[in-house]
């Protein structure tokens, strides 16, 4: 069932990411497209459910948002640039990568390696495109080597001009809902969409108004809106 509001959304990701968890997933995968909320109050929910201690490696150099928004805990927060040199000298059994999609391919690549067969989680606020994680910076076929090993626990992102979800919550299937009145379920499918997928199936269905369009520019698709 599609969240309506950040409530449900936090029992549903909460539920989804904790059984890949238990399933014994290794690579995971989180993605919700809001503009409103950061990555550390996105991801609050779900911190429960991560095998302690951690570490949270942040994309893009704000790892005080996570000390504002999770407080002291069982975790290690670090900025991507110096999280390297740090990993050997700190005890943790679970990384997770916030902002996922900012961090470059080739330290990526590496803080993947050094995970090993620990749970590694990517967060992410802005999937790449309708329906593809976002993951990285820099040459897409590697980009795509690493994507193919994710398991996406949760994804969610809304359409700005158009009244389009696209979900998941694992391990249910993939789904496409027009949300224009009363929710409705347009299509599911066990796997990813792909970018030429949801064109063909987004292709009739309506478009927002001129009030809704503007308000998308500024504020993000108008589904969110009873998340703040």
């Amino acid at each position: 069932m599609l969240p309506l509001d950040f409530t449900r959304y936090a029992a549903q990701a909460r539920a989804s990411f904790a059984l890949a968890l238990t399933d014994g997933h290794q690579r995971i995968a989180v993605d919700v497209q809001i503009f409103r909320r950061t990555g550390p109050a996105l991801f609050k929910p779900l911190l429960l459910s991560l095998p302690t201690p951690w570490v949270a490696i942040f994309g893009t150099g704000n790892a005080g948002l996570g000390t504002i928004e999770w407080g002291e805990g069982p975790w290690t927060l670090l900025d991507s640039g110096e999280a390297l040199d740090y990993l050997g000298r700190i005890a943790w059994e679970t990384m997770v990568l916030m902002d996922a999609s900012s961090i470059e391919n080739a330290p990526m690549r590496e803080f993947w390696r050094r995970a090993g067969a620990k749970p590694l989680v990517m967060v992410s606020c802005w999937p790449e495109a309708p329906g593809v994680i976002g993951l990285g910076r820099g040459p897409e076929k590697e980009r795509t080597l690493l994507r193919d090993q994710l398991t996406v626990a949760y994804y969610l992102q809304a359409y700005r001009f158009q009244p389009l979800v696209v979900h998941r919550a694992y391990p249910g299937p993939w789904e496409l809902w027009l949300t224009q009145d009363t929710p409705q379920l347009l299509h599911s499918q066990d796997t990813p969409f792909t970018p030429t997928q949801l064109q063909k199936l987004s292709r009739n269905q309506p478009s927002v108004g001129a009030k809704e369009r503007f308000q998308a520019f500024w504020a993000g698709p108008s589904f969110f809106q009873a998340w703040y």
